[in-house]
C-alpha cells in the first residue's frame, strides 16, 4: 500500500471530496440554475463507457477522488451512472480515504458495502482514531474519512472513541491538521464528518470551533484562498451552520465568476468542477443545523381529516415563540426550524365558519409531524 501522503499531492497540494450526505435528497427535488444546469451537462460529458472520466489525468486531484467527486454530484443533482459505480469499486489501492470514499459510493449507488466497512473498522488504533492505512499513526483527516464512511452505510461501528480523538485532536484555533494537507480542507473534512453523527452524540462544541476557524479564513472578495474547489470545500462545510445570507450570496458570485463557458471549473477539471456544483447549489439551499429540532405538519380536521384553509401555527418552547405566516389554504404546511427541544403546538382557524383550536405538546427528535 502507498501511504496517502505520498501517492495523492498534485501540485504540491491535496484535493478532497466532501459528502453533503444530508441535503442531496431535497436538493433534487429543486430546479437547476442556469450555470448548475451547465456544468452538469459538461460533467456528464466527462463520463466514458469504462466509466473513467475524461479529464482526470489532468486534474489536481487523483483520479479515485474525480470519480468519488462526480458520483456524489451525479447522485445529488441527477443520476449516478452504473458505470462509475463500477469503476469505484474496482479501485485496488486502500489507504483508509480510498476506502472510505468507495464505501460512501458503494452506498449512494445502493450497493453492499459491509465488507469495506469491517476492514475499515479493523483499523481503528486503540486511541480512537484511523492512519492513512493499518499500522498507521492516527491523524484527523482520516479519522474524519472513517466517521463520514460508517455514516454512509449505517454502519455497527465504534464511532464514539472516534469522536473523542476528533475532540482531542482539534487545535486551540478551532482547527484540524493532518501530514501534508492544507489545514483549511482537514477542518472542512472534520466538520463534515461531526456533523454526520450531530444527532446522535454532543459533537456541537467542535463544529462552532471549527466553523469560527474557516470563517476565519474567508475573504470578501477572494473566499477561500482565491480557489473554487477550496471555496466549495469550505463552505459545504459551514452552510448549515451560518445563516444563509450573505455567505451564500458571495460564494455564489465567487463560483459563478470562475466558472468556464462550456460549465466547467478550474480549467476543465472534473473535480473542481464537481465539488462547485454542490455548493453552488447549497448557495441556493436553506441551512438544515442537524443538532437543531424541526417540526413540520399540516393541520387537518379532526373529523374529516381535509386540511384546513385559513389556519396560524403557533409554536412555543423554551425557545423563543416561533410563529408560521398565515397558512391561506389546505396545500399549505407549517414548519419550524428551528424547533425548541420541548414545544406546544397550537393552530387556529382565521375563518369565522370554523372556529378550529388544536394544540399538541411533544419533544421532537430529529423531526416531527403534527396532525
Amino acid at each position: 500500500m502507498v501511504p496517502l501522503s505520498g501517492h495523492l499531492a498534485r501540485f504540491g497540494r491535496v484535493c478532497l471530496c466532501l459528502f453533503g450526505l444530508l441535503w442531496a435528497a431535497t436538493a433534487q427535488t429543486q430546479a437547476l440554475s442556469p450555470e448548475v444546469s451547465r456544468g452538469l451537462s459538461w460533467l456528464q460529458s466527462q463520463v466514458q463507457l469504462d466509466g473513467t472520466l475524461a479529464n482526470e489525468g489532468t486534474s489536481i486531484a487523483t483520479a479515485l477522488q474525480n470519480r468519488a467527486e462526480a458520483a456524489q454530484t451525479f447522485k445529488t443533482l441527477s443520476a449516478l451512472p452504473a458505470n462509475l459505480t463500477d469503476v469505484i469499486a474496482s479501485e485496488t489501492e486502500d489507504n483508509t480515504e480510498y476506502l472510505a470514499r468507495r464505501i460512501v459510493s458503494l452506498t449512494l449507488a445502493g450497493r453492499d458495502a459491509s465488507a469495506l466497512v469491517t476492514v475499515l473498522s479493523a483499523r481503528q488504533n486503540p486511541d480512537g482514531g484511523f492512519g492513512g492505512g493499518p499500522g498507521y499513526d492516527s491523524n484527523a483527516l482520516d479519522t474524519a474519512w472513517a466517521l463520514i464512511a460508517f455514516k454512509s452505510a449505517n454502519a455497527i461501528a465504534p464511532l464514539s472513541p472516534a469522536l473523542g480523538y476528533l475532540g482531542l485532536a482539534q487545535a486551540s484555533d478551532g482547527s484540524y491538521s493532518a501530514p501534508v494537507r492544507p489545514d483549511i480542507e482537514t477542518t472542512a473534512v472534520a466538520v463534515l464528518a461531526l456533523r454526520a453523527h450531530a444527532s446522535e452524540f454532543s459533537t456541537i462544541a467542535q463544529i462552532q470551533r471549527a466553523v469560527t476557524y474557516l470563517l476565519a479564513q474567508q475573504s470578501p472578495a477572494r473566499q477561500w484562498s482565491d480557489s473554487p474547489f477550496l471555496t466549495a470545500t469550505a463552505y459545504e462545510a459551514i452552510h448549515d451552520f451560518v445563516a444563509l445570507e450573505p455567505t451564500g450570496s458571495t460564494v455564489k458570485t465567487y463560483l459563478i465568476s470562475r466558472q468556464a463557458a462550456e460549465g466547467s471549473w478550474d480549467n476543465g477539471d472534473p473535480f473542481s468542477t464537481a465539488l462547485a456544483l454542490r455548493a453552488l447549489r447549497l448557495s441556493g439551499t436553506a441551512p438544515a443545523n442537524p443538532t437543531l429540532a424541526i417540526v413540520r405538519g399540516k393541520v387537518v380536521d379532526g373529523q374529516s381529516g381535509f386540511a384546513l384553509d385559513g389556519v396560524i401555527a403557533t409554536l412555543t418552547g423554551a425557545a423563543n415563540p416561533a410563529r408560521e405566516p398565515h397558512l391561506p389554504d389546505c396545500s399549505s404546511s407549517a414548519t419550524f426550524l428551528p424547533a425548541p427541544t420541548t414545544f406546544s403546538f397550537r393552530s387556529a382557524s382565521t375563518e369565522r365558519s370554523r372556529p378550529l383550536r388544536r394544540s399538541l405538546r411533544g419533544r421532537p427528535s430529529n423531526s416531527a409531524s403534527c396532525r
